[in-house]
């Protein structure tokens, strides 16, 4: 796994991974990806970055709809 940062910009490689190790990688940031979109607009508390976080890893991927106060209408 390699990342490169370049301010907001951020690339990153798996390699020499079995096909389906690599399909449940893609898998797994499609769904981060379908999550996180404008959340750093939602986030206004550690404890909700942490919420979001444990809701991800938990497999709740609508993170705008559990009882933690995050709302898309920030």
């Amino acid at each position: 796994f390699t990342v490169d940062r370049q301010h907001d910009l951020l690339n990153a490689w798996v390699r020499k991974l079995p096909r389906e190790e690599t399909e449940l990688r893609l898998a797994m940031l499609g769904r981060l990806m379908g999550c996180a979109r404008q959340l750093d607009v939602t986030m206004h508390a550690e404890t909700t970055v942490a919420a979001c976080i444990e809701a991800f890893l938990s497999g709740n991927f609508g993170f705008f709809d559990f009882p933690t106060g995050v709302s898309s209408h920030a």
